[in-house]
């Protein structure tokens, strides 16, 4: 990018020195011209007169470049933003593209390099070398997200106790397989908001749930007698925050609800 911008520059300066040479030359060759021809003169008024073209010729020849510097200065003016449009279209288009969040961007660089100046082409070159980057950091992050997260659901799958996930919405993220054995109506992506679930789940679980998500405050632990269990079983909550603080959703855990504990209540075990 570098040589692209200052080779314009140059260009342009290397055109502005030539000019004043030329100016320098013929003002230099006006003078010695009118010099020579007054030093052949004796007459006073035919010296004024040489005198008076002399300044004339000079006045002309200062009038004359001062309008090309104009010219060259309004070219200039102009050609600058068109060079750097006309440069840089494919280059802005690369980047609105990632502004985007669109990093698998098909490059054809042949196809660019076409239309591009070299300089042009290098900062392209990079701009692909970033986004394979990108790309490839990217991939790895969720590869490790995946893996955590795999990690951690493994774990309530294999717990004992139920453990229910939601968002601050109320959508159901996340449900314990035993869970729902015990809870049929209980499924993922379903909204505890607006969903029927069978009596037990209504006065236990919605019950316990509903004052968490409005108030986004977890509440103590608290018992719930489930007939299908014959027994109590024990709700408790822990609230999901971004990484600025602010809740997002909720983890229920459900306590005593393996079926191989029969009627026995957790309380007297």
């Amino acid at each position: 990018m570098k040589y692209f911008i200052t080779r314009k520059i140059r260009y342009f300066i290397v055109v502005l020195l030539l000019l004043a040479a030329a100016q320098g030359m013929v003002m230099w060759l006006t003078l010695s011209t009118h010099s020579d021809a007054m030093k052949k003169l004796n007459d006073t008024n035919m010296l004024r007169e040489r005198a008076q073209l002399m300044k004339k010729d000079i006045g002309n020849i200062l009038w004359i470049f001062l309008f090309l510097y104009f010219l060259i200065a309004i070219v200039f003016f102009f050609y600058i933003p068109v060079f750097l449009h006309r440069g840089f279209t494919d280059v802005t288009k690369l980047l609105k593209e990632i502004t985007r969040g669109n990093y698998n961007l098909d490059i054809d660089e042949s196809e660019l390099a076409q239309r591009n100046d070299e300089d042009v082409m290098e900062l392209i070159v990079q701009v692909r070398k970033m986004l394979n980057s990108v790309i490839h950091f990217d991939q790895a992050k969720k590869e490790k997200i995946i893996e955590h997260m795999n990690r951690i659901l493994s774990l309530l799958k294999l717990a004992e106790n139920g453990f229910i996930i939601l968002d601050i919405d109320g959508d159901i993220k996340f449900l314990s397989d035993n869970l729902n054995d015990i809870f049929p109506l209980l499924a993922e992506n379903l909204n505890i908001f607006d969903s029927s679930f069978q009596p037990e789940v209504q006065n236990s679980i919605v019950k316990y749930t509903l004052p968490i998500l409005q108030g986004r405050s977890a509440h103590g632990p608290q018992q719930y007698f489930i007939p299908s269990l014959k027994r109590h079983i024990t709700l408790k909550s822990s609230i999901v925050r971004d990484a600025g603080g602010m809740p997002i959703g909720v983890v229920l855990g459900i306590f005593n609800i393996d079926r191989k504990k029969g009627g026995k209540d957790a309380d007297e075990s």
